[in-house]
Protein backbone atom coordinates (compact mmCIF):
# COMPACT_ATOMS: atom_id res chain seq x y z
CA UNK A 1 0.00 0.00 0.00
CA UNK A 2 1.70 3.62 -0.97
CA UNK A 3 1.39 6.23 1.84
CA UNK A 4 1.20 9.93 0.86
CA UNK A 5 4.56 10.22 2.54
CA UNK A 6 5.69 7.60 0.67
CA UNK A 7 4.64 9.47 -2.86
CA UNK A 8 6.45 12.83 -1.29
CA UNK A 9 9.54 10.99 -0.60
CA UNK A 10 9.95 9.41 -4.00
CA UNK A 11 8.78 12.62 -5.50
CA UNK A 12 11.94 14.52 -3.56
CA UNK A 13 14.27 12.07 -4.64
CA UNK A 14 12.98 12.45 -8.50
CA UNK A 15 13.28 16.31 -7.93
CA UNK A 16 17.14 15.45 -6.82
CA UNK A 17 17.92 13.23 -9.67
CA UNK A 18 16.99 16.14 -11.97
CA UNK A 19 19.78 18.25 -10.77
CA UNK A 20 22.15 15.26 -10.78
CA UNK A 21 25.32 14.79 -12.96
CA UNK A 22 25.11 11.00 -12.34
CA UNK A 23 23.27 9.54 -15.49
CA UNK A 24 20.09 8.70 -15.12
CA UNK A 25 18.75 5.17 -17.27
CA UNK A 26 16.22 2.56 -16.99
CA UNK A 27 18.77 -0.51 -18.17
CA UNK A 28 18.35 -2.27 -14.75
CA UNK A 29 16.97 -5.63 -15.21
CA UNK A 30 14.16 -5.56 -12.65
CA UNK A 31 11.27 -8.12 -13.39
CA UNK A 32 7.59 -7.08 -12.90
CA UNK A 33 5.41 -8.79 -10.61
CA UNK A 34 1.67 -8.01 -10.11
CA UNK A 35 2.63 -4.71 -11.95
CA UNK A 36 5.00 -3.99 -9.08
CA UNK A 37 8.95 -3.57 -9.42
CA UNK A 38 10.78 -6.14 -7.71
CA UNK A 39 14.37 -5.40 -6.69
CA UNK A 40 16.96 -8.20 -7.32
CA UNK A 41 18.92 -7.12 -4.08
CA UNK A 42 18.06 -7.58 -0.62
CA UNK A 43 18.40 -4.52 2.32
CA UNK A 44 20.92 -7.60 4.06
CA UNK A 45 22.92 -8.14 0.91
CA UNK A 46 23.54 -4.10 0.68
CA UNK A 47 24.03 -4.15 3.99
CA UNK A 48 26.65 -6.52 3.91
CA UNK A 49 28.13 -5.22 0.84
CA UNK A 50 28.28 -1.32 2.75
CA UNK A 51 29.81 -3.07 5.55
CA UNK A 52 32.28 -4.61 3.32
CA UNK A 53 33.33 -1.57 1.33
CA UNK A 54 33.64 0.91 4.11
CA UNK A 55 35.77 -1.52 5.93
CA UNK A 56 38.06 -2.11 2.61
CA UNK A 57 38.50 2.01 2.68
CA UNK A 58 39.19 2.40 6.68
CA UNK A 59 36.04 3.62 7.26
CA UNK A 60 34.19 2.51 10.28
CA UNK A 61 30.01 1.43 10.72
CA UNK A 62 27.88 1.77 13.56
CA UNK A 63 24.03 0.39 13.10
CA UNK A 64 22.99 3.60 13.14
CA UNK A 65 25.28 4.62 10.48
CA UNK A 66 24.42 1.47 8.29
CA UNK A 67 20.57 2.38 8.53
CA UNK A 68 21.34 5.99 6.82
CA UNK A 69 23.77 4.65 4.27
CA UNK A 70 20.82 1.85 3.34
CA UNK A 71 18.44 4.73 3.17
CA UNK A 72 20.67 6.73 0.68
CA UNK A 73 21.19 4.10 -1.44
CA UNK A 74 17.73 2.91 -1.87
CA UNK A 75 17.08 6.91 -2.65
CA UNK A 76 19.26 7.46 -4.80
CA UNK A 77 18.08 4.33 -6.94
CA UNK A 78 15.12 4.98 -6.87
CA UNK A 79 15.79 7.79 -8.27
CA UNK A 80 18.28 7.11 -11.10
CA UNK A 81 16.65 3.44 -12.42
CA UNK A 82 13.06 4.40 -11.33
CA UNK A 83 12.88 0.95 -9.27
CA UNK A 84 13.68 -0.11 -5.46
CA UNK A 85 17.49 -1.25 -5.02
CA UNK A 86 15.90 -3.74 -2.17
CA UNK A 87 12.10 -4.61 -1.49
CA UNK A 88 12.70 -4.36 2.46
CA UNK A 89 10.44 -1.11 3.71
CA UNK A 90 12.44 1.90 5.39
CA UNK A 91 10.69 3.54 8.66
CA UNK A 92 11.24 6.58 9.97
CA UNK A 93 12.54 6.22 13.28
CA UNK A 94 13.53 8.35 16.20
CA UNK A 95 17.07 8.37 15.10
CA UNK A 96 16.59 8.30 11.34
CA UNK A 97 15.53 6.28 8.38
CA UNK A 98 15.65 1.86 9.50
CA UNK A 99 15.09 -0.64 7.85
CA UNK A 100 13.71 -3.13 10.88
CA UNK A 101 15.30 -6.62 9.92
CA UNK A 102 18.25 -4.80 9.04
CA UNK A 103 18.68 -2.86 11.89
CA UNK A 104 17.30 -6.52 14.45
CA UNK A 105 20.22 -8.39 12.62
CA UNK A 106 23.22 -5.91 13.85
CA UNK A 107 21.35 -4.45 16.88
CA UNK A 108 23.43 -6.73 19.02
CA UNK A 109 26.38 -4.58 18.25
CA UNK A 110 24.50 -1.63 19.72
CA UNK A 111 26.71 1.61 18.75
CA UNK A 112 29.53 -0.38 18.44
CA UNK A 113 31.54 -0.59 14.77
CA UNK A 114 29.96 -4.14 13.06
CA UNK A 115 32.47 -6.27 11.83
CA UNK A 116 32.95 -7.14 8.46
CA UNK A 117 31.15 -10.16 7.27
CA UNK A 118 33.14 -13.06 5.53
CA UNK A 119 33.13 -12.56 2.07
CA UNK A 120 31.74 -9.85 0.47
CA UNK A 121 28.27 -10.13 -1.62
CA UNK A 122 28.07 -10.39 -4.89
CA UNK A 123 25.53 -7.96 -6.54
CA UNK A 124 24.31 -7.37 -10.04
CA UNK A 125 27.10 -5.35 -12.02
CA UNK A 126 24.73 -1.62 -12.30
CA UNK A 127 24.26 -2.19 -8.13
CA UNK A 128 28.02 -2.71 -7.41
CA UNK A 129 28.50 0.51 -9.43
CA UNK A 130 25.68 2.54 -8.18
CA UNK A 131 26.45 1.46 -4.28
CA UNK A 132 30.00 2.32 -5.23
CA UNK A 133 29.08 6.00 -6.16
CA UNK A 134 26.69 6.75 -3.40
CA UNK A 135 29.24 5.66 -0.85
CA UNK A 136 32.59 7.43 -2.29
CA UNK A 137 30.29 10.25 -1.63
CA UNK A 138 29.69 10.25 1.60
Amino acid sequence: MTTLATIRVADQVRAISEFSSLPSSNNVRMELFGGIAVAETSAHQVANRIICFLTEHGDLVSNLKLQKLLYYCQAWYLALYDGPLFDERIEAWTHGPCVPPVYGEFKVWQWNPIPPPSGSPALPLTVEQHMQEVLASC
